[in-house]
């Protein structure tokens, strides 16, 4: 009762208005927290605590300093993240274009590779041809080494046998002198190999005869009967000597002559 008597509590106010009219107490009345805590900053230095005027945030800000900083902070991470976005788009659109580049390297590469081997392949067979043409180069120098002198001699003989046959050669005679050089040349190593040149010379014959009678047909320089009985008989002739060669030809090969004349 003592405290209460020295300390008296007024009555609370009616209304806003009238807590407003009221003056102000005394310090130390009515509020011994406010009184203890207004000494205790007195002792402190006397600086007043931040956070009992409501214009002062955390850290010392004012109210519009605090919304300034947040409003900065807001615009620099969406800037910060637009340029990242943008970053990132140009940064996927390169890798995919170096992706591309590097597939498109990798094709050329197989394709570089694949014509270097062909080349490669190419070359090796240009390479076998050459070697099979020189030794076929020396086997044919080697042939006509051996057969020059054969021919020489038969060249004497002939015109041996032209100049006493005197000036009755002719062309005819020529003619026969070049097939008797052509026969010594090309002289068969077997009978069957004869009997092969003889027949496919004569199937050779027969068919230039036959080409004649065309042409002297169409120049209606003979008639059709004897044309027909004249392309009969030459056809018949020439079935029996290709026969004939046909048939030397498959004892060739029973006989292991793996070349020689071909029909």
């Amino acid at each position: 009762q003592a405290s209460v008597g020295a300390n008296p509590r007024p009555p609370p106010p009616a209304s806003w208005a009238e807590y407003h009219q009221r003056p102000a107490p005394p310090p130390g009345v009515g509020n011994a927290t406010g009184a203890a805590s207004a000494s205790s900053s007195q002792e402190r230095g006397g600086v007043a605590s931040s956070s009992s005027s409501p214009h002062v945030l955390a850290g010392g800000l004012s109210v519009a300093e605090g919304t300034f900083k947040a409003r900065a902070i807001t615009a620099l991470s969406d800037r910060l993240r637009s340029e990242l976005d943008v970053l990132r788009a140009q940064s996927g659109e390169e890798a995919e274009r170096l992706l591309t580049l590097q597939a498109e390297l990798a094709r050329r590469r197989e394709d570089i590779e694949r014509s270097l081997r062909e080349m490669r392949a190419e070359r090796g067979a240009w390479e076998h041809r050459i070697g099979g043409m020189q030794a076929a180069t020396v086997a044919l120098e080697e042939w006509l080494s051996e057969n020059e002198g054969k021919v020489s001699e038969n060249e004497g003989k002939v015109s041996g046998v032209g100049g006493v046959e005197g000036g009755e050669e002719g062309a005819e005679g020529v003619e026969r002198r070049e097939t008797d050089i052509a026969d010594t040349a090309f002289r068969p190593e077997d009978p069957l190999s004869e009997q092969i040149l003889e027949e496919m010379a004569k199937d050779l014959a027969l068919e230039d005869a036959m080409d004649c009678l065309d042409e002297a047909l169409n120049a209606k320089k003979i008639e059709l009967e004897p044309y027909l009985e004249l392309i009969r008989e030459l056809s018949k002739e020439q079935f029996f000597a290709r026969a004939t060669t046909m048939v030397a030809r498959k004892e060739q090969r029973e006989r292991g002559v793996s070349q020689g004349v071909t029909f």
